[in-house]
Formats: structure tokens, C-alpha cells, sequence
């Protein structure tokens, strides 16, 4: 819970928390006395102060103060840390609360009277006036429980030191605006809304103030409309998740639209938020994209207009596969490349029986059956592979980077695919088919013709021996080499 005072002549910022303290505490000291706090309050009692005692615990000791309750809301400091005192230019060993005659000592009551009854740790943080180079104290307030039964506050005081001259000079030499925010949250921890402890002229100027005016003030309270916004539920996305975003948003400035990179980051229980101007960027890359899309837009024209003549003239309209001048075109290139270790094969693919369907069912079951097929050999083949229609019911495959052991495999799935494929002509009318694949690899010396014709030697044989089957050769002539007969 934040609280602030505005009493003449004095603003104090103030904070006092109850809840969440891990997220909060921020000297790893004031973490470890936690810890230790709660290590040996695991059975719901106090721990006992002796636990706590500066003697014992001399990594502590200048930092901490033991305070006694001695009634009517007071407090006597029975023990002063060193460095609470060379920082804070005051001692107050054996001295009582109630003698800082300002808003700071009602404030210290405060707490410790809010710890006593609560009996659990609290945590503080105030800004500092007496103490020059200290701009905001943390305390963590732990109840112990003296030999007597009585209530023992021990407060470790650790003051967040920095030079205001070097700070403000950083600030203002950034060429962004730089706001530090601190959470406001309620009894229950939700937060309110959120104090600026930190502002640069940058800053100040963005948002139409001066620094003065936004120092010490709730920025909901400076940007009421920022309440309802996404950018309001992103700053707190930040401090919940503590991780940071960035994003742009646009606001009038200055009577004309401006553009603002915007960067969240945590800050303790808190958050920082730079914001840079890039409206002069942001109007020359919009003006850069008219023009990129404008161009991406005339290429891309241009582009499936020549991709039409192309498949017009690459692609057989019927079967979808390559054309024959597409197909010998890619198979001269294949040559050019095909040598060790990058082996080039061929198959020659024909449909069996393929009159008889013509005669039969007439020409349009034929055209039917060829678009299948072409279908089903484009869904087996790889990318990188070519499929063409050589004329007829005659198809040849190039398979790139492809042994003769690899290519007849292929085939074999193709033949196979084919011959379950099921061919819907009319709605009672179904044609299935059959066909005959040869298989050839490159060898040195072969030309486009040379390899085909291999390949053709192969599908003969595959004709020859009942169809319905695959026949591979590497030779000069199918008929004399090593061949591969695989039947249906």
C-alpha cells in the first residue's frame, strides 16, 4: 500500500508492504535476513530476537536497529547501526521515535505499529530528506519475540544511494524521453496507479509538463486518459511478468500527429519507460513501403503474366505434368550435372491398354485417365523431380541426384500406386489401369536421346514380359545388361 503526504512545506513518498515482498525487497542482505526470518518462524511462532542479535550477525550489524515498544505508540532504539548513522547524519541510540518531530517519525510509528500488531515482516521505503546523498530508504521490519515475551522490532535500514548532479546529467543528455515509476497499490496489493520518481526534459516535454509538475505525482493522475488504454494494461503486464516490451503509439503533438517507439522495462516494484520520437522515421519508411508495394505490386503483375506464358508453354494443360519441350529442356540441364556424385536416372512410363479405354469408354474416359495419372505420378515424385507428358499415353520421369537401385525403387511405388488408383469416370463408372515403367541411369557420354532410348529399350521389355511391371538397365542395350524385372 502506497501513501503519500502533501503537507506544507514537506513532500514525503512514502510505501509500506505486507504482501509480495519477495518481488519488492531489493538488497540481497535485506533477502537473506528475510529467509532467515522465515526459516525459524516455519511453526507460525515469532522468532526470537536473540537470533537477531548485531553481535551475532556482524555482516548485518550496520545496518540494523533493534527497536523496543515503550507504550502510548512509541518507540526506543535500544540498538543504531554505523552505517545508519554516517548515512543518515543522525544517531538515534537511545532515543526515541517520537523525537524526529516530522512527517518521517510518524511514519516510522506507523509501521512499527502496523508490525506489531500484524506480528509479520513489513516492508518500507520513503524518500529522504535530512539525508543528502540518499534519495530513497528501504527498511524491512521483522516482530521478534524478547526473553520477557515481549515484542522486538528488528529493522534492517538500507538507503538506495546515488549523485543527483551525474543522474540528471545522464537524464537529460538522453535523446529520450525517460520516466521511473513506482507502483501505487491498495490494502490488497492492486495496483492504482503509479508515482513518477524520475522524469528527463525529454520526458517532460512529451508530455506536455515540466519535470516539477511530474515529479511526486500519479501519472493517472498527470494522463487520465491513460487508464482505459492498452498501453496503461501493457506497463502493468510488465511489472507483472517483469519482463520488458516494446511497442509504437501515436498521439497529437504539438498540433500534429507524432509517432513515439516506446520501451518498458521493470524497476523494482516498478517500472522505467523510455520514449523516443521517430515520427520523421516512421513517415519515410511509410513512404518507402507506398513505394516498394507500389513496385512489389507491378513485378508481381508481370510476373504471373510471364508465369502464364510460361505454363502455357511448359505445362501440359491435360495431365498438369511438364510439356515435352519443358521436359527435354530439364533433362539436358540434368545431363550438364549429372556426374559423381550426383547421379541423374530416367523412367519411361506407359499406360497399358490404353486403345482399349479409348475404344471403350471414348476419348473423354481417355483424357480422364490421362489427368490421373498424371496426378498420381506428381503426388510420388520428390521435389527437384520432373514429370512429363513425351506424347500419347506416354509419360517420362527425370530423377535428379538418383541412383539406378533408387529409380527402380521409385518406379516400383508408381506402379503400384497406379495400379490401386481408383478412376471415377461417371458416377457408375469406375476405370482402373495398369502400367509399364523402364528405368535407365545415366551414363558417361549419354545425351537426352541416348538416355530415353534406354529407358524406351526397358519399357519394351516390360511390355514384352506381360506389363504391369518395371524393368531397369545401366547398359547400351536393355536387351544384352544386367536387368531388373519386378512383376506385378
Amino acid at each position: 500500500m502506497l501513501q503519500q503526504s502533501n503537507s506544507a512545506g514537506e513532500q514525503m513518498f512514502k510505501e509500506v508492504h505486507i504482501d509480495g515482498l519477495d518481488g519488492r525487497v531489493g538488497a540481497p542482505q535485506m533477502r537473506e535476513l528475510l529467509a532467515r526470518y522465515r526459516s525459524l518462524s516455519l511453526d507460525g511462532s515469532l522468532p526470537v530476537q536473540a537470533d537477531f542479535n548485531p553481535d551475532q550477525l556482524p555482516q548485518y550489524s550496520p545496518n540494523l536497529a533493534i527497536v523496543e515498544p515503550i507504550g502510548s505508540g512509541d518507540y526506543l532504539y535500544v540498538h543504531y547501526g554505523r552505517a545508519i548513522f554516517e548515512n543518515s547524519g543522525v544517531e538515534m541510540l537511545g532515543s526515541k521515535v517520537s523525537q524526529w518531530k516530522s512527517e518521517v517519525g510518524r511514519f516510522f510509528c506507523e509501521a512499527y505499529d502496523r508490525a506489531c500488531a500484524e506480528r509479520r515482516p513489513i516492508y518500507t521505503v520513503h524518500r529522504a530528506h535530512h539525508a543528502i546523498r540518499v534519495h530513497l530508504w528501504e527498511r524491512l521490519v521483522l516482530p521478534t519475540r524478547a526473553p520477557d515475551g515481549s515484542i522486538r522490532l528488528v529493522v534492517f535500514n538500507k538507503p538506495r544511494e546515488y549523485l543527483d548532479d551525474l543522474l540528471k546529467t545522464v537524464l537529460d543528455a538522453s535523446p529520450e524521453g525517460i520516466l521511473a515509476l513506482r507502483c501505487m497499490r491498495n490494502a490488497d496489493g492492486t495496483i492504482e496507479d503509479a508515482m513518477v520518481i524520475t522524469a528527463n526534459e525529454h520526458a517532460a516535454e512529451t508530455l506536455g509538463h515540466s519535470v516539477a509538475d511530474l515529479l511526486d505525482r500519479p501519472i493517472l493522475q498527470i494522463m487520465p486518459g491513460l487508464r482505459d488504454s492498452s498501453t496503461w494494461s501493457r506497463y502493468l503486464e510488465v511489472v507483472g511478468t517483469r519482463r520488458p516490451q516494446r511497442f509504437e503509439l501515436s498521439r497529437v503533438h504539438g498540433g500534429e500527429n507524432r509517432w513515439f517507439d516506446v520501451k518498458a522495462t521493470p524497476l523494482g516494484d516498478g517500472f522505467m519507460v523510455s520514449i523516443a520520437d521517430v515520427t520523421t522515421l516512421k513517415v519515410a519508411c511509410q513512404e518507402l513501403e507506398d513505394k516498394n508495394a507500389r513496385l512489389a505490386q507491378e513485378i508481381r503483375r508481370r510476373q504471373e503474366l510471364e508465369g502464364e506464358l510460361r505454363r502455357i508453354a511448359d505445362v501440359d494443360v491435360l495431365t498438369g505434368v511438364a510439356s515435352r519441350r519443358a521436359f527435354m529442356i530439364a533433362a539436358e540441364r540434368g545431363l550438364e550435372l549429372a556426374a559423381e556424385p550426383a547421379p541423374l536416372s530416367v523412367i519411361a512410363v506407359d499406360i497399358d491398354h490404353f486403345k482399349q479405354i479409348n475404344d471403350r469408354y471414348g476419348h473423354n474416359a481417355g483424357d480422364k485417365v490421362l489427368s490421373a495419372i498424371g496426378w498420381e505420378l506428381r503426388q510420388e515424385c520428390r521435389t527437384g523431380d520432373v514429370v512429363g507428358r513425351l506424347g500419347g499415353e506416354e509419360f517420362a520421369i527425370l530423377l535428379p541426384n538418383t541412383t539406378l537401385d533408387s529409380a527402380s525403387t521409385i518406379a516400383e511405388r508408381l506402379r503400384e500406386r497406379v495400379s490401386t488408383a481408383d478412376i471415377l469416370f461417371t458416377e457408375v463408372t469406375r476405370i482402373s489401369v495398369s502400367a509399364s515403367f523402364g528405368v535407365a541411369a545415366h551414363i558417361p557420354g549419354d545425351s537426352c536421346e541416348t538416355l530415353l532410348a534406354r529407358a524406351d529399350a526397358c519399357l519394351y521389355r516390360a511390355k514384352k514380359a506381360g506389363r504391369d511391371r518395371v524393368v531397369a538397365t545401366v547398359g547400351n542395350d536393355a536387351a544384352l545388361d544386367r536387368a531388373t524385372i519386378c512383376a506385378a
